[in-house]
């Protein structure tokens, strides 16, 4: 998380296209952050425009996720394979 805004802070001449959405990959923040703090800089980061990819086994986490936007990747011998939730197979309830 660190880096992130270190880089957050750089500054120079480079400049992104305005249709650019950057990408912030984050693996098992859950790990290193107390769970309050893991609240917190997941609602911090909902507030930039950019596109996150996180591994975690946190269910605290994934309930701040909607379903649409959850992907299980299983990696067999050969290639990775992602899976996602179909919308039609839960009902209400189970929603």
């Amino acid at each position: 998380m660190a880096a992130f805004f270190i880089i957050l802070q750089l500054q120079g001449d480079f400049q992104l296209d305005s249709d650019a959405l950057p990408i912030l990959i984050i693996e098992d923040p859950e790990t290193r952050l107390h769970p309050i703090m893991l609240s917190v800089a997941w609602r911090l980061l909902n507030l930039f425009s950019l596109q996150r990819i996180n591994s975690t086994n946190s269910g605290e986490l994934l309930s701040q996720v909607p379903l649409k936007n959850i992907c299980r990747l299983v990696r067999n011998s050969n290639r990775v394979v992602a899976y996602r939730l179909k919308a039609k197979k839960l009902s209400l309830e189970d929603i």
